[in-house]
């Protein structure tokens, strides 16, 4: 399979900032909630897991229910290896 992306950006957006946060563990689910620094809003997020042994179970927005906030992205990966890793990315505006 294969897939193209095209991106077309007009002009830097001002105030906008991307966080990166890696979790690894060696227990069955790993994973997290990035937060947007005070003030701010979640734009977007994502998450992968790491290794190809590394399934990605979740990308989404947080919910309130969870953080008591609405502005964080939820990120969560299985995997059989000794050690799962998923790298999650929150951007904030």
């Amino acid at each position: 399979m294969q897939a193209d992306a095209h991106e077309v950006c007009a002009f830097p957006l001002t105030g906008v900032t991307t966080n990166r946060y890696t979790a690894t563990t060696s227990d069955y689910v790993t994973g997290g909630v990035l937060m947007c620094p005070s003030g701010k809003w979640v734009i977007g997020g994502g998450a992968a897991g790491a290794h190809t042994e590394d399934s990605l179970v979740a990308s989404r927005p947080a919910l309130v229910a969870e953080t008591g906030r609405t502005d964080g992205w939820w990120g969560q990966a299985i995997g059989n290896a000794s050690l799962r890793t998923v790298d999650m990315y929150v951007t904030c505006g």
